[in-house]
């Protein structure tokens, strides 16, 4: 009654926890993939934070509880019929995001401000819309991404019960009562050596049957100190594989704390003679994965911000971390 707005659908069947048995919503999202925007609808933008630390991901699973879940929960509950929504990309289980992308299409009668409305409430306080704008049928949240930011926290340091949740602390990794220190100098060199376009194959997780290019262009990695032991280690790339900024900084911090010699972290990128979809290959020993409590996705970079050059056309690039 009175809230026309969503994209008409039939055969509207109930939520549970996330998933919607039987409904019409894969076939919406497939609309989405194919970049069909439905007639008499507009496309609409919006950004989105959350505490990764509260879901079970950004993706869409049944009976969990996911940020991609909760909000078409919302969509749906407010509009009375199913609404997709299709994000910049999948974040895992733990991973907090600062600055998420998603896209929707709906009645042209919704406002970016009715919207924005409808999704600032009814939503938990460890999920928050932070804006909405209209856009042109073109504008695809994942296939117009033309880079992305994420930035890693780590503790030097044991965390305090309000740092936990959001850091890593390497201080969980040292025998008790002992720390070693960290070298903050080494850690720069080996981060500047992973710059530029590279097969960054050791650092992600390729399954047999994906498309995906292990080439990547990483644009930046800075490892800042913010005193009192926090470590923030941010890098930017035009697109990320799954895991990558994760081993990338679990490995760094392996030379900080004098595990792994800087010059270790160069010579993993180049290429071998196996592929990881070729029997046999293995990953570096040195390699080390971060938890996924650190990571924040900080920002999602589009053409208008004349950040980078060119659309994406990678075809399964949507789960970077």
């Amino acid at each position: 009654r009175g809230r026309p707005w969503a994209m008409p659908a039939k055969g509207t069947q109930t939520i549970i926890s996330g998933a919607r048995k039987g409904s019409v919503l894969p076939r919406l999202r497939a609309a989405f993939d194919a970049d069909h925007v439905p007639t008499g609808t507009q496309r609409m933008k919006a950004t989105c934070a959350y505490d990764g630390t509260e879901f079970q991901g950004w993706m869409l699973q049944p009976g969990a509880r996911t940020v991609q879940g909760t909000i078409e929960e919302r969509l749906h509950n407010f509009f009375k019929r199913p609404v997709a929504i299709a994000g910049s990309g999948r974040t895992d289980a733990g991973v907090s995001a600062r600055a998420q992308v998603f896209h929707l299409d709906i009645d042209p009668q919704c406002t970016p401000g009715k919207l924005l409305v409808v999704l600032q409430s009814g939503l938990p306080p460890a999920l928050r819309v932070t804006g909405v704008e209209a856009v042109p049928d073109s504008f695809h949240a994942r296939h117009s991404c033309l880079g992305k930011r994420y930035c890693y926290t780590i503790l030097t340091r044991q965390a305090s019960p309000f740092e936990a949740r959001w850091c890593w602390s390497l201080a969980e990794r040292m025998p008790c009562g002992q720390f070693r220190p960290f070298d903050l100098d080494a850690v720069r060199s080996a981060a500047r050596s992973l710059l530029g376009v590279h097969d960054f194959s050791q650092f992600c997780v390729i399954g047999k049957d994906d498309p995906r290019s292990p080439v990547r262009h990483l644009r930046r990695m800075d490892v800042d100190d913010h005193g009192d032991g926090r470590v923030v280690i941010t890098g930017e790339s035009d697109r990320f594989l799954y895991k990558q900024m994760r081993m990338m900084v679990g490995t760094l911090a392996q030379v900080g704390l004098g595990a792994v010699q800087a010059e270790r972290v160069a010579a993993l990128l180049a290429p071998g003679e196996l592929s990881p979809h070729d029997p046999g290959w293995r990953r570096h020993p040195a390699v080390y994965t971060a938890p996924p409590c650190g990571l924040v996705l900080d920002h999602v970079f589009y053409g208008a911000e004349g950040e980078y050059g060119t659309r994406s056309t990678d075809p399964a690039g949507d789960h970077d971390e």
